[in-house]
């Protein structure tokens, strides 16, 4: 692939977006669109940039068929997540209840057996310590009583 051309305005664009940015996937794609208008070789751009340089084939045909506006657009790879706000809605209602309402023999939630009342209940199985996450994050605290 040829180097980039970019006109004065997309050169302006493109450096303030750079700067601007809060997101580091738009960042990185920018730069690499930076670096190969600079005229940096593929392989050297992946390095910078953390990725591979089919990746960065990727982002660069992006820009030149969308502009400056293709740095913005396009898929996003990855494991979509497994935990729904449905799933964290049906563990904050759970919690409010004492086991002994769901058919355990104990009176007090532990993470563990959350975890497997989840996956039974959902089929979604999540560890503990994702439990213990989005427990967290809404500022709910498991203690281990003291005997």
């Amino acid at each position: 692939m040829s180097s980039v051309r970019l006109s004065q305005t997309e050169v302006r664009e493109l450096s303030r977006l750079m700067q601007t940015t809060h997101d580091a996937y738009v960042y990185r794609k920018a730069q690499a669109v930076w670096l190969r208008y600079l005229g940096k070789p593929m392989w050297e751009i992946a390095k910078i940039t953390n990725t591979n340089e089919r990746t960065v084939y990727r982002w660069l045909h992006l820009h030149r068929e969308r502009g400056v506006s293709g740095v913005f657009v396009g898929p996003r790879r990855g494991r979509v997540p497994k935990i729904t706000e449905e799933y964290k809605e049906l563990l904050f209602e759970t919690i409010e209840k004492s086991p002994q309402a769901f058919g355990y023999p104990v009176n007090r939630w532990t993470l563990k057996l959350l975890a497997q009342h989840m996956t039974l209940n959902t089929g979604i199985a999540a560890s503990f310590q994702r439990i213990w996450q989005i427990l967290i994050s809404r500022n709910i605290v498991f203690r281990v009583p003291r005997q």
